[in-house]
C-alpha cells in the first residue's frame, strides 16, 4: 500500500514558524528579565521594618530609599532610550540588566543610611534602560494587532517579580536576616544578562510593515527618518501628539498611587493586623500578582474588546480601571480588620493594574518605530517625576505628621490615593477622543516612507 503524499512545506512557511518560534523565546527571556527587574526593585519594601530597626530610620527615611530609586530610574531612562532608539537594543538591555544586579548585591552591603540610598539609586540606573529598549524590542517582534496582549502579558511578569520580592524578602529576612534577600535575589540577574545580550537584533518597524533603518539618515525620496532629527524636534515630536500627553497623565496620578501602596503595602499590614514581616511578605505578594496579573489581562481582553468598537478603546479601558478603583481602595484602607481588607484590596489592585498593556500599546501604536524607545522613557520621566518619585516620601512625611504607626499610615494613604485615582480615571476617559486622528497621522507617514 503506497503512502500517502504529504503536501510540501514552502521555504516561506518554515521560515514563518521559526520566527514566530523565535519571537516566543524573546518574549520569556524578557518575561523573566521583567519577573527579576520588579523582584529586585521590591525585596527592600519586604524588608524596611528590619532596615529600619538597624539604622533608625523614620518613615520619611524609609520612603526616601524608594525615592532614591526612582529619582534616578526616571532621570536615567531618557538617555538611555535615545542609545536605544539610535543603537543596538539587546544590547542596552544586557548592560543595564547586569548593573542593576550588582548594584542590588551592593545593597546588601550597605552600612547605613547612606550607602544603602545609594545603592538603590544605582539599581534605577539599570533598570531605567531596559524597559524602553525592551518595548521597543517586543514591538519588533509582535505586530499591532497582538501588541496590547503581549504587553500585558509582558507586564504580568513585574507582577510576578514582585510578588516573589516581598514573599522571598521577608522569609529570608524573617530565617536569615535582610542582607541575605539582596544577595539572593542579585545572582540570577547575571544570567539573563548574558541571554539578553545574545538575542537577534529585529529590523525596526517590520512586525508593522515600515521600512526604517536606523543607519540610514534619510528614507526614500529624501523624507528624514526620525531618528536623524535633532533630539528637539523629536521631543516635540512626541509631545504634540495629544494620545501620548494623555498617557503620560494617567500614569502620573496611576503612578503615584501604585508606588505608594506598594512600597508602604508590607509596612501597613504589619502595623495594622499584627502580621509578622513574613506573614507580610506573603500576603502582599500573593495579592498583588493574583490581583496584578489578572488585572493586567483583563485590561488587554477589555482593550481589545473596547477597540473593535471605539478606535481609542485602549485609552478608555484604562481610564475605567483607575475610576473604580478608587472607592475599592478607600474602603480597603478603611476596613478595621484584615478580613475586611482582603477583598477590597484585591480588587483594588485588579481594577489599578488594567491600564498597563493598553496604556504601553497605544503609546507605540501612534509613534513612528525609531521612536519607540523614546515615548516609553519620556513618558516613564515624567510619569515618574510628577508622580512615584515622590509618594514614598510624601506617605511617609504625612504618616510622621500624623503620629506613625498604623493610624498615621492608613491616615497618609487615606488622604491621597483615592483622589489621585479619580483624577486618573476621569482624564482616561477624556483622553479617548483622541486616538484616532494620532493613529491617522503615524499611518500617513508610513504610507509615505514605504512609497
Amino acid at each position: 500500500m503506497s503512502e500517502i503524499a504529504r503536501p510540501a512545506i514552502s521555504e516561506e512557511a518554515r521560515a514563518g514558524v521559526k520566527a514566530r518560534r523565535y519571537a516566543a523565546y524573546v518574549f520569556w527571556v524578557m518575561f523573566l528579565i521583567n519577573l527579576f527587574n520588579y523582584l529586585d526593585r521590591y525585596v527592600l519594601p519586604a524588608v524596611l521594618s528590619n532596615v529600619q530597626a538597624e539604622f533608625k530610620l523614620t518613615d520619611a527615611q524609609g520612603g526616601a530609599l524608594g525615592t532614591a530609586f526612582l529619582l534616578v530610574y526616571a532621570l536615567a531612562a531618557l538617555p538611555l532610550s535615545v542609545w536605544a532608539d539610535r543603537g543596538v537594543r539587546k544590547n542596552v538591555i544586557g548592560l543595564c540588566v547586569g548593573i542593576w544586579s550588582l548594584a542590588t548585591f551592593l545593597s546588601g552591603l550597605a552600612t547605613g543610611f547612606w550607602t544603602l540610598f545609594v545603592a538603590r539609586a544605582l539599581v534605577g540606573i539599570g533598570e531605567a534602560g531596559y524597559y524602553p529598549a525592551g518595548t521597543s524590542l517586543l514591538s519588533d517582534y509582535f505586530s499591532r494587532e497582538r501588541r496590547a496582549q503581549i504587553m500585558s502579558r509582558w507586564g504580568a511578569g513585574a507582577l510576578v517579580g514582585l510578588a516573589i520580592g516581598f514573599s522571598l524578602g521577608g522569609i529570608v529576612a524573617g530565617a536569615l536576616n535582610w542582607r541575605a534577600a539582596f544577595f539572593l535575589t542579585a545572582v540570577p540577574g547575571l544570567l539573563f544578562a548574558f541571554l539578553a545580550f545574545r538575542l537577534r537584533e529585529p529590523t525596526r518597524g517590520i512586525a508593522d510593515g515600515w521600512q526604517a533603518r536606523v543607519e540610514a539618515t534619510s528614507g526614500a525620496g529624501g523624507r528624514p527618518l526620525a531618528t536623524s532629527l535633532p533630539f528637539v524636534r523629536q521631543l516635540g515630536m512626541l509631545l504634540g501628539t495629544p494620545t501620548i500627553m494623555i498617557t503620560i497623565l494617567v500614569q502620573i496620578f496611576g503612578f503615584w498611587v501604585l508606588g505608594a501602596a506598594a512600597y508602604w503595602l508590607p509596612i501597613y499590614l504589619q502595623r495594622a493586623y499584627a502580621l509578622t514581616e513574613g506573614e507580610a511578605g506573603i500576603v502582599s505578594g500573593i495579592v498583588l500578582v493574583l490581583a496584578g496579573v489578572a488585572g493586567i489581562l483583563l485590561g488587554g481582553l477589555l482593550a481589545d474588546i473596547l477597540t473593535r468598537r471605539v478606535v481609542g478603546g485602549r485609552v478608555l479601558a484604562s481610564g475605567i480601571g483607575f475610576l473604580l478603583s478608587s472607592p475599592c481602595f478607600a474602603l480597603a484602607v478603611t476596613s478595621s480588620s484584615f478580613v475586611s481588607f482582603l477583598p477590597f484590596f484585591v480588587l483594588s489592585g485588579l481594577l489599578l493594574n488594567v491600564y498597563s498593556g493598553p496604556i504601553t500599546a497605544v503609546a507605540q501604536d501612534v509613534v513612528v518605530p525609531e521612536l519607540r524607545a523614546l515615548v516609553v522613557s519620556v513618558s516613564l520621566l515624567i510619569a515618574h517625576l510628577l508622580g512615584d518619585v515622590t509618594s514614598p516620601l510624601i506617605v511617609g512625611a504625612i504618616s510622621d505628621a500624623l503620629g506613625g504607626h498604623a493610624a498615621g499610615l492608613r491616615g497618609a494613604l487615606l488622604a491621597t490615593c483615592p483622589a489621585m485615582l479619580l483624577i486618573a480615571g476621569v482624564i482616561g476617559i477624556v483622553g479617548t477622543r483622541f486616538v484616532y486622528r494620532d493613529l491617522m497621522r503615524v499611518e500617513e507617514r508610513r504610507l509615505a516612507r514605504v512609497l
